[in-house]
């Protein structure tokens, strides 16, 4: 049969093989995964090779049964080798797309052929058999197999020559090395068959890769293994172009500096190795951390599923002093969330928002984490980009409005709804209204927007009415700058009548800090419209530092208790009794209250408890689009 020792060398060096792929970081490409394939059939090929001659020098411990499966077994792996090359070699330079799909498709039909050649040799022949003796012989169709295996070496060549400028030149050099030892050992085996060499010089080859092609450590951190600038680049990009969904946090270790002037570099490189074990742990494909300068990381995360969890993480460990080396060492942060793509797409952005955060001193909370529309960068990029996209909103009906329930604590019954704006854009997803609206304010299009989301609840109300679907009023949100045009009121006059609507079956929020900024001027508006028969809302009270005598100079009858206020009534008791005071307060000047953002059973019974009126939140209903709403009201009744 042949010479066992090549074939366990070759072993040998796929244990070495798998021991640097698997010991070093890598990036999560295509062609890493094609090759992992690769040298895992490769060593399957070398173990049924050996298990072959085993079986070979004791052949008549053994059945015919056992000989034929254990050839087989062999023949499969081997010609499966020569495809998976083909495949790496297209990973390697398909990354742009450039191979069309008609190409690759035809690439499986040799394999196919020489598949149904090996399994069905037992009854033809053709490829090997044994006779009576169970001496193995070779078939006459094994120089096909031999044939196919020669073409998907020379096809892949082929390939990767045309394509081979998308590659840098140690991808090629790599390439180059690999084919001739493959190619002389192919040939030397099937010359020479007693010479087992094939498996030999894959083995090889794959080393060859391993040391050129799959060595990444250019894109890795040397002292900490985390991706450096470009391997995060390089893996963000694979994300992006996959169109998944991601958030980011930015950590920029704000003492990092200080502690390195105290105590030293070496112990500041152990302590950074700690902080990193202890926070970003080993990489994945969809979990990934970078080092892109001194105490400076970006950790991605694409299973949205553990945003929650890694926040958490984040804050817990900027919380408290770190033990190191039996000392206690204070170590802040600043912290920025990104979403993508519904923040931005830009690359560049991340590392503005990095900089900003760490080139403004004092302007940002340390052990926070910060949305990226709260960091003040640079309106030539992202802000001119989102300007851009609501004006081509305001002309292509961009915008959306979506409806909550809101519940009454009497009937368990929808009462009213909030409408709420969604911005959706084609290329950039979600954009959250805390992003554009602030924008929509500076550039003046918050008015357009506004009366956009009046006439949408016009519209959908009057359709409500004539589905004889009951709800009393909805609420829709007012910017401080809508307030501030002097004609707000008589705009809003003529939707409602445009709609045949009555004033009362509207409500307006505001909130408790917008109400403060320039109360006479907005007052004004706000009297206007309650004279008119409009019901008006203070909105998200709790988040302000209202002055509550001049906030009672506003006619309003409802008053929003924010979520922030249940949060800390189900923190502690003093929490609970500060609400409690709240709705007291409120009960005294026959205002109705409404508690938002109520996600539990225990908060529903809680506010139900302290003569709340309203409850609005998850608990109940998400906001629904108009057709869900009218379907969500028709179950209800």
């Amino acid at each position: 049969m042949g010479i066992i020792y090549f074939d366990i060398a070759a072993l040998c060096i796929h244990v070495l093989n798998f021991y640097l792929y698997f010991s070093r970081s890598r990036l999560y490409l295509k062609q890493t995964r094609v090759f992992l394939f690769f040298i895992v059939i490769a060593v399957f090929a070398t173990l049924t090779d050996i298990a072959t001659l085993g079986f070979y020098a004791k052949a008549h411990a053994h059945t015919r049964t056992w000989h034929y499966t254990i050839n087989i077994l062999f023949y499969l792996f081997q010609n499966t080798i020569p495809i998976s090359f083909c495949f790496f070699v297209l990973a390697l330079v398909d990354e742009k797309k450039a191979i069309q799909k008609s190409i690759k498709y035809s690439l499986y039909l040799p394999w196919i052929v020489s598949i149904i050649l090996i399994l069905t040799t037992p009854l033809t022949h053709k490829v090997f058999y044994f006779d009576q003796n169970l001496i193995y012989f070779r078939g006459s169709f094994l120089s096909i197999l031999y044939v196919f295996a020669l073409a998907y070496t020379i096809a892949g060549f082929v390939i990767f020559l045309f394509n081979r400028m998308i590659v840098s030149k140690e991808t090629q050099l790599a390439v180059f090395l690999f084919l001739p030892i493959s190619l002389l050992s192919l040939v030397i085996q099937f010359f020479f068959p007693s010479l087992l060499v094939q498996n030999l010089g894959v083995a090889i080859s794959c080393l060859i890769i391993l040391l050129t092609i799959q060595d990444f450590n250019r894109y890795t951190d040397y002292g900490t293994q985390l991706y450096n600038r470009n391997g995060f680049l390089i893996q963000l990009d694979l994300l992006l172009n996959r169109k998944e969904k991601c958030t980011i946090f930015i950590v920029s270790i704000n003492t990092a500096n200080f502690i390195q002037v105290v105590f030293g570099p070496d112990i500041f490189l152990a302590l950074e190795k700690q902080i990193i074990a202890k926070l970003f742990g080993p990489a994945r494909s969809d979990r990934f951390a970078a080092k892109i300068g001194q105490g400076k990381f970006i950790l991605v995360v694409s299973n949205q599923n553990q945003i929650d969890e890694e926040k958490q993480a984040l804050l817990t460990a900027f919380a408290n002093p770190w033990l190191f080396q039996d000392r206690l060492l204070t170590i802040s942060a600043h912290l920025c969330q990104v979403s993508i793509p519904e923040d931005t797409n830009d690359i560049v952005s991340l590392f503005q928002a990095q900089n900003e955060l760490t080139q403004v001193h004092g302007q940002y909370p340390i052990n926070t984490i910060i949305p990226f529309n709260q960091l003040k960068l640079t309106k030539s990029t992202r802000y001119q980009e989102i300007n851009k996209k609501i004006h081509e909103a305001l002309l292509y009906e961009g915008f959306t409005v979506v409806f909550q329930p809101i519940i009454s604590r009497e009937t368990k019954k929808t009462i009213a709804a909030e409408a709420l704006i969604r911005f959706k854009d084609s290329s950039r997803g979600f954009i959250s209204p805390a992003e554009f609206i602030p924008i929509a304010e500076q550039t003046g299009k918050i008015h357009e927007i506004g009366n956009f989301v009046i006439q949408e609840s016009c519209r959908f109300l009057k359709n409500l009415k004539r589905n004889n679907i009951p709800i009393q009023f909805i609420e829709i949100n007012l910017s401080p700058v809508q307030c501030l045009h002097p004609n707000l009121p008589e705009k809003i006059l003529q939707i409602v009548k445009k709609h045949n609507l009555m004033p009362q079956e509207l409500c307006f929020e505001i909130t408790e800090t917008a109400a403060n900024r320039s109360p006479s001027i907005i007052k004004t508006n706000l009297d206007t419209l309650a004279k008119a028969g409009f019901l008006i809302a203070i909105d998200d009270f709790g988040t302000g530092y209202s002055n509550i005598t001049q906030l009672t100079d506003f006619p309003f009858s409802i008053v929003k208790f924010d979520r922030s206020l249940l949060e800390a009534m189900s923190r502690s008791e003093n929490g609970k009794l500060g609400l409690q005071g709240l709705v007291s307060m409120f009960k005294h000047i026959n205002a109705k209250l409404v508690a938002e953002g109520v996600e539990t059973a225990e908060q529903v019974e809680q506010t139900e408890s302290m003569g709340i009126d309203y409850i609005q939140g998850y608990h109940f209903a998400k906001p629904l689009n108009p057709d869900a709403f009218k379907d969500y009201l028709t179950k209800e009744t």
